[in-house]
């Protein structure tokens, strides 16, 4: 049996079992994935992973998993829509970071980083990992964008 790559085992699974949007032409998320898969060899060698990236008009979603998945689902990213409004090349770098920390998984220490500062998640070891692994692939960590911050405290703040 030949075994199936990462693009055909995460990405295009992803993509039918309705994880993955793939509603409109031009994509970033979907592009910055496909570039990042052909990039990586590295990545063929990870179990299956899906990759959540819901569409802007999806404000909620609860999606049973089948056991027959469940099973083998291995791990699971998030990809937030507003990587939609990103350049194409920071759109690659967090991609390319999010797969890093599925390669790196079972040589870090599990732990949440959800309700860290903004300044202690950056700072957080496991972030950090991510980071250089991802840059050693050829997606350097882009400079932080100061517009997109404020739009993304703005929603924060609307949405509390």
């Amino acid at each position: 049996m030949i075994p199936q790559s990462f693009l055909e085992q995460s990405v295009i699974r992803s993509i039918r079992e309705g994880w993955l949007d793939r509603t409109h032409e031009g994509s970033v998320r979907l592009n910055a994935i496909l570039y990042v898969c052909c990039k990586v060899d590295e990545l063929n060698e990870l179990p299956p992973v899906r990759i959540f990236s819901p569409a802007f008009k999806v404000m909620g979603c609860a999606m049973g998993i089948p056991e027959k998945i469940s099973r083998n689902l291995g791990a699971f990213i998030y990809l937030n829509p507003l990587i939609e409004l990103c350049s194409p090349r920071r759109a690659r770098f967090y991609v390319a970071h999010e797969l890093a920390h599925i390669v790196l998984a079972p040589k870090m220490p599990r732990c949440s980083t959800a309700f860290l500062s903004d300044a202690a998640y950056k700072n957080h070891p496991n972030e950090l990992a991510a980071d250089k692994l991802a840059e050693s692939w050829g997606f350097k960590r882009p400079k932080t964008n100061v517009s997109q911050l404020r739009l993304a405290r703005k929603l924060e703040e609307a949405a509390t």
